[in-house]
Protein backbone atom coordinates (compact mmCIF):
# COMPACT_ATOMS: atom_id res chain seq x y z
CA UNK A 1 0.00 0.00 0.00
CA UNK A 2 0.97 3.35 -1.07
CA UNK A 3 0.72 7.12 0.65
CA UNK A 4 1.39 10.65 -0.89
CA UNK A 5 3.03 12.90 1.39
CA UNK A 6 -0.79 14.67 1.60
CA UNK A 7 -2.33 11.33 2.59
CA UNK A 8 0.28 10.59 6.04
CA UNK A 9 0.59 13.32 8.60
CA UNK A 10 2.76 11.94 11.52
CA UNK A 11 2.32 12.26 15.26
CA UNK A 12 5.40 11.97 17.07
CA UNK A 13 5.75 11.51 21.06
CA UNK A 14 9.01 12.98 22.02
CA UNK A 15 8.89 11.18 25.43
CA UNK A 16 7.92 7.42 26.92
CA UNK A 17 5.30 7.54 28.47
CA UNK A 18 3.35 4.42 29.99
CA UNK A 19 0.30 5.61 31.74
CA UNK A 20 -2.93 6.24 30.04
CA UNK A 21 -3.74 9.90 29.08
CA UNK A 22 -0.62 10.88 26.80
CA UNK A 23 -1.57 14.08 25.22
CA UNK A 24 -0.29 13.26 21.13
CA UNK A 25 -2.17 9.63 21.40
CA UNK A 26 -5.19 11.32 22.64
CA UNK A 27 -4.90 13.61 19.91
CA UNK A 28 -4.56 10.73 17.25
CA UNK A 29 -7.68 8.98 18.39
CA UNK A 30 -9.41 12.18 18.34
CA UNK A 31 -8.51 12.56 14.51
CA UNK A 32 -9.39 8.94 13.80
CA UNK A 33 -12.79 9.57 15.47
CA UNK A 34 -13.17 12.62 13.49
CA UNK A 35 -12.62 10.65 10.25
CA UNK A 36 -9.51 13.30 9.81
CA UNK A 37 -7.47 9.45 9.33
CA UNK A 38 -8.56 5.95 9.06
CA UNK A 39 -5.63 4.01 9.81
CA UNK A 40 -2.31 3.69 12.03
CA UNK A 41 1.34 3.61 10.83
CA UNK A 42 4.20 2.74 14.09
CA UNK A 43 6.60 0.72 14.00
CA UNK A 44 5.60 -2.04 16.64
CA UNK A 45 2.17 -2.21 18.32
CA UNK A 46 3.58 -2.18 21.82
CA UNK A 47 4.61 1.52 20.85
CA UNK A 48 1.46 2.01 20.27
CA UNK A 49 0.00 1.16 23.38
CA UNK A 50 1.70 0.65 26.52
CA UNK A 51 -1.11 0.42 28.76
CA UNK A 52 -4.34 -2.05 29.37
CA UNK A 53 -6.41 1.45 28.53
CA UNK A 54 -4.72 2.33 25.43
CA UNK A 55 -4.72 -0.57 23.90
CA UNK A 56 -8.52 -0.89 24.53
CA UNK A 57 -9.06 1.74 23.03
CA UNK A 58 -7.03 1.17 19.95
CA UNK A 59 -8.68 -2.75 19.94
CA UNK A 60 -12.68 -1.32 20.31
CA UNK A 61 -11.58 1.35 17.51
CA UNK A 62 -10.57 -1.44 15.15
CA UNK A 63 -13.78 -3.85 16.12
CA UNK A 64 -15.61 -1.02 15.50
CA UNK A 65 -13.65 0.25 12.04
CA UNK A 66 -13.05 3.77 13.19
CA UNK A 67 -9.43 2.19 12.71
CA UNK A 68 -9.56 0.31 9.22
CA UNK A 69 -5.65 -0.64 8.93
CA UNK A 70 -2.79 -0.43 11.50
CA UNK A 71 0.23 -1.69 10.16
CA UNK A 72 3.29 -2.40 11.85
CA UNK A 73 6.95 -3.32 10.60
CA UNK A 74 6.08 -7.16 10.55
CA UNK A 75 2.31 -7.07 10.28
CA UNK A 76 -0.82 -5.74 9.49
CA UNK A 77 -3.91 -5.42 11.88
CA UNK A 78 -7.39 -5.15 10.18
CA UNK A 79 -11.04 -5.13 11.32
CA UNK A 80 -12.01 -8.63 10.47
CA UNK A 81 -8.66 -10.22 12.29
CA UNK A 82 -8.88 -12.61 15.30
CA UNK A 83 -8.36 -9.99 17.89
CA UNK A 84 -6.26 -13.03 20.04
CA UNK A 85 -3.26 -12.43 18.34
CA UNK A 86 -3.47 -7.94 19.12
CA UNK A 87 -4.54 -8.83 22.61
CA UNK A 88 -1.41 -11.00 23.72
CA UNK A 89 0.44 -8.55 21.75
CA UNK A 90 -0.74 -5.49 24.09
CA UNK A 91 -0.70 -7.73 26.94
CA UNK A 92 3.09 -8.55 26.65
CA UNK A 93 4.13 -4.61 26.22
CA UNK A 94 1.82 -3.51 29.30
CA UNK A 95 3.40 -6.58 31.61
CA UNK A 96 7.19 -5.56 29.82
CA UNK A 97 6.88 -2.20 31.11
CA UNK A 98 5.91 -3.42 34.63
CA UNK A 99 8.34 -6.18 34.73
CA UNK A 100 10.74 -3.35 33.17
CA UNK A 101 9.58 -0.58 36.42
CA UNK A 102 10.58 -3.56 38.89
CA UNK A 103 13.70 -4.43 37.60
CA UNK A 104 15.33 -0.67 37.41
CA UNK A 105 14.04 -0.29 40.85
CA UNK A 106 15.71 -3.09 42.40
CA UNK A 107 18.95 -2.26 40.48
CA UNK A 108 19.04 0.74 42.31
CA UNK A 109 18.62 -0.25 45.25
CA UNK A 110 21.42 -2.94 45.01
CA UNK A 111 23.34 -0.21 43.46
CA UNK A 112 22.74 1.95 46.62
CA UNK A 113 23.35 -0.98 48.97
CA UNK A 114 26.75 -1.66 47.61
CA UNK A 115 27.95 2.31 48.48
CA UNK A 116 27.12 3.53 44.75
CA UNK A 117 25.27 6.79 43.58
CA UNK A 118 22.66 6.85 41.64
CA UNK A 119 21.82 8.70 38.65
CA UNK A 120 24.81 11.31 36.83
CA UNK A 121 27.24 11.62 38.49
CA UNK A 122 28.37 14.98 40.08
CA UNK A 123 30.29 17.79 37.74
CA UNK A 124 33.80 17.05 37.71
CA UNK A 125 33.76 13.46 38.16
CA UNK A 126 33.37 10.32 35.22
CA UNK A 127 32.08 6.68 35.39
CA UNK A 128 35.13 4.71 35.22
CA UNK A 129 34.50 0.99 34.66
CA UNK A 130 35.91 -1.99 36.99
CA UNK A 131 35.04 -5.12 36.34
CA UNK A 132 35.88 -7.25 39.23
CA UNK A 133 33.88 -4.44 41.47
CA UNK A 134 31.38 -2.71 38.71
CA UNK A 135 31.75 0.99 37.87
CA UNK A 136 33.32 3.59 39.83
CA UNK A 137 33.31 6.96 40.54
CA UNK A 138 36.70 9.05 38.97
CA UNK A 139 37.68 12.28 39.58
CA UNK A 140 38.72 14.04 36.56
CA UNK A 141 42.20 15.73 36.23
CA UNK A 142 41.44 18.83 36.55
CA UNK A 143 39.08 18.20 39.17
CA UNK A 144 41.65 16.66 41.33
CA UNK A 145 44.15 19.65 41.16
CA UNK A 146 41.38 21.90 42.24
CA UNK A 147 40.43 19.34 45.35
CA UNK A 148 44.69 19.62 46.09
CA UNK A 149 44.70 23.15 45.96
CA UNK A 150 41.86 23.80 48.12
CA UNK A 151 42.82 20.82 50.30
CA UNK A 152 46.83 21.54 50.72
CA UNK A 153 48.44 19.40 52.94
CA UNK A 154 45.38 17.32 54.13
CA UNK A 155 45.03 16.07 50.15
CA UNK A 156 46.70 12.53 51.40
CA UNK A 157 44.12 11.42 53.91
CA UNK A 158 41.30 12.97 51.70
CA UNK A 159 42.71 10.72 48.95
CA UNK A 160 42.76 8.23 51.34
CA UNK A 161 39.26 8.54 52.18
CA UNK A 162 38.02 8.51 48.63
CA UNK A 163 40.54 5.64 47.75
CA UNK A 164 38.40 3.51 50.88
CA UNK A 165 34.84 4.42 48.60
CA UNK A 166 36.03 3.19 44.78
CA UNK A 167 37.07 6.82 43.92
CA UNK A 168 39.77 6.45 41.21
CA UNK A 169 41.96 9.16 40.33
CA UNK A 170 42.57 9.74 36.68
CA UNK A 171 45.95 11.43 36.07
CA UNK A 172 47.02 12.56 32.60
Amino acid sequence: MKFTESELKTLQALWLEQNPGRPIFNKMLERINLGEANGIICWKLDRLARNPVDGGQVSWMLQGNAIKHIQTYGRSYLPEDNVLMMSVELGVANQFVRDLSVNVKRGLRKKVQDGNTTGLVPTGYLNSPDLEKGTKIAIKDVSCLAIKLIWGKRIGSVKTILLNRNVLFLVG
